[in-house]
């Protein structure tokens, strides 16, 4: 029973999740407004009302909005057809349809020969003899939109449109009709329903931001407003029972979730939890919930309680015990390595503990530092090793689990839970992101302040200031279906991208995307993270000046050794993370490592690096990028395995991971690739650049670099996976290898280790070396 009711409330926070996740600051995510009057009208003044409505709901509400004139020829036929192609694109759920006829109405009472009819609602062009047709035989159709429908009717016998022997109104459409059954309606001007129902709406949208259909019926029937008929109104049937209108923002925006504040609401059942009251209980929260609230979760108090009881040692031994047989070795030998490194460094300055450090003594001073700088690096190391065990935890594979685990207490500050958000977006993407340009991209003006020598570049967007932007191009004559698509990457990227930490995934913060149908292209913005440093230049530019590729009025200084290292290990970490979180880049190169620099001529950050080039990057069970836009260069760093057109393989981990070693190669000898293998690629192609670099670049990256560097580059290009098949190994092995041989070598060796008598760190590679 208890597992039944758990299921039961697993179901109810998965509905609510995707209710809260989306932008709650309108109920619906797509609104279109149809304005109806006759084409043949004996009064000028229905047109007039038909375009001051048009003007209030495209100014004040901007929705889109379409005027159609009913013809007198097949006017019934003609109406029908309109309607149905006016709901055809608003055929989601969160959709809401807005009809308003202005025209006259027949009382549909007794015919020509005094025969009584049955009163329903009929539309006519003339007051008298004229075009009519059956609007009640038209009415009951909108129950088959799956949306809201709010009908406006300004015409005499307006209520007659509620009058069936069956329930002529649909349970999805709210209706408010300017007079009952029976009764006339003043004719179009200051006193006409829709002249008052524009005059109330606004001022209510003033006052409050928004209207709710049934508080405007409530306000168009009081005497101050001076109608000669009350309206009549029909609500919704169903959990909601009268729409809300709030009008759409300027410009749409990225809907970002964020908490200032967290409540506990317990709410106590008198029986037991059964589907039935689940469902009730969604209702409720849904559609009364206020619209600040960003996010409602269900606990069953009983379960959490118990759970609640088991000390953390046990919970802890629980979760390990529940990983990979993988895992729990490596987070055990970890764990012994740890303190063994820990023991050894403490050891190491219990001689120096009596020393008075007043008098200045530099060498223990660094010495200091770099146990401190050890001792963290060891702790990043093993909170690695922890974050992908959790992440494999077999428990952890539904969207449920992943936000319980995402909203856990005892998680905080561990840094797993920044991962668990990116798995879960990673594995369950939000159903609809807005972009920033989706509904008025000609209204949203850019400004590129300065050239770039990198894959991102500053522009100034309003509302933002100075930002960074990311280019994405795709094909001028590509179907609007392939660019969709693309789009919805775009929106799953950047949410990724929104919840990674810059510290630890090495990117900066994205604060959107946007399409730029003018040019083709889709734009990822970023936060600036420096504003003191606002040039980015990419590592390949950096070393295009110092080989002589390209020519700058000022050189820039190199980077020491020590900055190199920094380097490649930032990055390394950053390519684990986003592995470990289920994303592969597609573009590791020197074109996308990013450094900012104060100006032109100044030191680039060299201590500061950012992975950048995520337009092609994916989830790793999705299709491969295209790689129709790629700059000439970036297929020099493809593996040989993806150097056919198309590729025979789909981009990996593995793919990633040997177009690092090339980066690798790049900082040890200080200089790109192509420069260095330029003949090479010329007579052989691409798909040669691997065994060359590894026979050309064995021994003489060990000079320049030591022994731990040039095994994880050679690791990195001869791709040693040959034991690691299933998706688990995958998952696991992989990223255990790369973190041993690659990223425990790329740590900065101490200078006794490194520097011989006679040795050069600095000296730029000769590429006639490699071309001979």
């Amino acid at each position: 029973m208890e597992d039944n009711a758990q299921k039961s409330i697993d179901r109810l926070n998965l509905a609510l999740q995707e209710h809260f996740d989306r932008d709650r600051a309108n109920d619906y995510d797509t609104i279109g407004v149809l304005i109806l009057s006759w084409k043949d009208a004996d009064d000028d003044g229905y047109g007039t009302e038909a375009r001051a409505l048009k003007t209030f709901f495209k100014n004040v509400l901007r929705y889109p909005t379409t005027r159609y004139e009913i013809p007198s020829e097949d006017s019934f036929w003609a109406l029908d057809e309109k309607i149905n192609a006016f709901l055809k694109p608003l055929r989601k759920s969160r959709s809401l349809a807005i009809i308003h006829y202005g025209g006259h109405g027949d009382s549909n009472f007794i015919d020509y020969e005094g025969k009584r009819l049955p009163r329903l609602g009929v539309w006519a062009a003339r007051a008298f003899e004229g075009p009519e047709l059956n609007w009640s035989a038209i009415q009951p159709k909108l129950g088959n939109f799956n949306g809201h429908v709010l009908l406006l009717l300004d015409c005499c016998f307006a209520g007659q449109a509620a009058r069936s022997s069956d329930r002529v109104i649909p349970s999805n459409v709210e209706l408010l009709a300017a007079c009952a059954m029976g009764v006339q309606t003043p004719p179009p001007g200051e006193n006409s329903f829709t002249t008052k129902w524009i005059q109330e709406a606004e001022r209510t949208i003033a006052r409050k931001g928004s209207l709710v259909l049934s508080e405007l019926h409530h306000a168009l029937s009081k005497g101050d407003a001076r109608l000669a008929q009350t309206p009549v109104h029909w609500g919704l049937q169903g959990r909601q029972i009268s729409i809300r209108l709030d009008p759409f923002p300027a410009s749409a925006s990225t809907c970002v979730r964020s908490h200032s504040a967290s409540l506990a609401l317990q709410v106590l059942i008198r029986d037991t939890l059964d589907d039935e009251l689940v469902d009730d209980l969604r209702d409720w929260l849904e559609t009364h919930a206020p619209r600040k609230v960003s996010s409602v979760q269900v606990v069953n108090h009983l379960k959490n309680f118990i759970f609640s009881q088991e000390t953390p040692p046990s919970r802890s031994r629980k979760h390990i015990e529940e990983m990979e047989t993988e895992s729990r070795e490596e987070i055990h030998s970890t764990w012994e390595w740890f303190k063994v490194k820990l023991r050894s460094g403490v050891n190491s300055l219990a001689v120096d503990l009596s020393v008075d450090w007043s008098s200045g003594d530099i060498a223990e001073e660094v010495r200091l530092d770099q146990f401190l700088g050890d001792l963290e690096l060891n702790i990043q190391t093993l909170q690695r090793v922890v974050e992908r065990g959790v992440l494999a935890l077999p428990s952890l594979q539904t969207k449920m689990s992943l936000l319980d685990a995402i909203d856990n207490p005892n998680l905080e500050g561990t840094g797993i839970v920044d991962a668990l958000r990116i798995k879960l977006i990673a594995c369950f993407p939000p159903e609809r992101t807005q972009s920033l340009l989706q509904a008025q991209p000609s209204s949203f003006s850019r400004t590129v302040t300065k050239s770039s020598t990198a894959p991102i570049v500053e522009e100034n967007h309003p509302g933002y200031g100075n930002i960074l932007v990311e280019y994405k191009s795709y094909s001028g004559n590509s179907e609007a279906s392939s660019a969709s698509g693309c789009g919805g990457k775009m929106n799953r990227l950047a949410a990724v991208l929104q919840v990674s930490i810059v510290s630890t995934y090495h990117t900066p913060k994205c604060l959107g995307w946007f399409h730029d149908l003018a040019t083709c292209r889709f734009g990822l913005m970023f936060a600036k993270p420096d504003f003191q440093q606002s040039d980015p230049i990419s590592l390949r530019h950096v070393l295009d000046i110092h080989n002589g590729s390209v020519t700058v009025r000022r050189s820039i200084p190199k980077p020491s050794l020590e900055e190199r290292f920094i380097i490649v290990r930032k990055m390394g970490e950053a390519i684990l993370k986003w592995h470990t979180a289920g994303w592969v880049h597609q573009g590791i190169t020197s074109h996308n490592i990013v450094f900012l620099q104060a100006g032109s001529g100044s030191s680039p950050q060299y201590r500061t690096p950012y992975l950048c080039g995520f337009g092609f990057s994916r989830r790793l069970h999705e299709e491969s990028a295209d790689q129709r836009f790629l700059q000439p260069d970036f297929k020099t760093y493809m593996h040989p395995q993806r150097q056919d057109s198309p590729p025979k393989f789909r981009h990996t981990e593995r793919h990633d991971i040997y177009s690092f070693g090339l980066v690798l190669v790049e900082v040890a000898l200080w200089d790109t690739i192509p420069n260095l293998f330029r003949k090479i690629i010329d007579r052989k192609g691409n798909a040669a650049i691997q065994n060359e670099v590894v026979k050309r670049t064995t021994g003489l990256i060990r000079h320049l670099m030591g022994d731990a560097y040039e095994q994880a580059t050679l690791y990195c290009l001869m791709g040693q996976f040959s034991d690691i098949q299933d998706e688990v190994d995958v998952r696991l092995k992989l990223a255990k290898a790369f973190e041993h041989q690659v990223l425990r070598r790329l740590a900065l060796p101490s200078a006794t280790h490194l520097v011989t008598p006679g040795s050069s760190w600095g000296e730029p590679y000769q590429s006639s070396k490699h071309d001979e």
